[in-house]
């Protein structure tokens, strides 16, 4: 049986908290870097199941929210989606501080880790993509969703998303007259990401 009270205090589980609209990931990662996040301790376990003072959470929770809105800036949704960016412009982007707030982010949740196969050595990369999905969903409310959600529009294709492109259709003049340009060439003529090339290869090619 789940327990509701101890101590004389109601108590509350992970998945009552994932009910106040909070992902479990998040509170995964809150909880185990309590003593920068400041989440409350456990008030006791039955069996597996943890449990915290209800009150203790909500007050953590509500300065949460506090601190996801007070994040809420403007967001800078230029360049390629899928280009590659380091810690200090990830921040820019977002509209954060600097490269530390990108990393006190991660630990905290508000912006998932970067991908293993988009490091540079070492160093993290972030697709602008995501960035951009992470400063959508920092406008997520407290309460749970309620209501039908809408469904996304389809993703243009590769073709239709460069309809009209002048780069595009010069490559496509270049592909009908026998030339094979390469996508290292042509990101290094027009400053893109190779990535970037690629698409615009495979936008001329689909209608050459």
């Amino acid at each position: 049986m789940p327990l509701h009270e101890f101590a004389g205090r109601k108590v509350v589980d992970r998945t009552a908290m994932v009910g106040y609209g909070i992902g479990r990931s998040t509170l995964d990662a809150a909880y185990a870097n309590r003593a920068e996040t400041g989440f409350p301790e456990k008030a006791t376990r039955q069996g597996r199941t943890d449990y915290w003072f209800c009150d203790e959470w909500e007050i953590w929770f509500a300065r949460y929210q506090k601190e996801k809105a007070a994040r809420l800036t403007t967001v800078d949704r230029s360049g390629d989606p899928d280009d590659l960016v380091y810690a200090a412009e990830a921040a820019r982007i977002i509209g954060w501080k600097d490269a530390a707030a990108v990393r006190k982010a991660v630990r905290d949740g508000y912006l998932p880790a970067a991908r293993q196969e988009d490091y540079d050595g070492r160093r993290p990369r972030w697709r602008r993509a995501a960035l951009w999905a992470a400063a959508d969903a920092r406008t997520g409310h407290g309460s749970p969703r309620s209501g039908t959600r809408k469904s996304r529009e389809p993703k243009p294709s590769t073709t239709a998303a460069y309809a009209g492109d002048d780069r595009v259709n010069a490559l496509r003049e270049r592909i009908a007259a026998g030339d094979r340009p390469q996508a290292v060439d042509i990101a290094a003529e027009h400053g893109v990401s190779t990535r970037t090339a690629e698409r615009w290869l495979r936008a001329a090619a689909d209608n050459s």
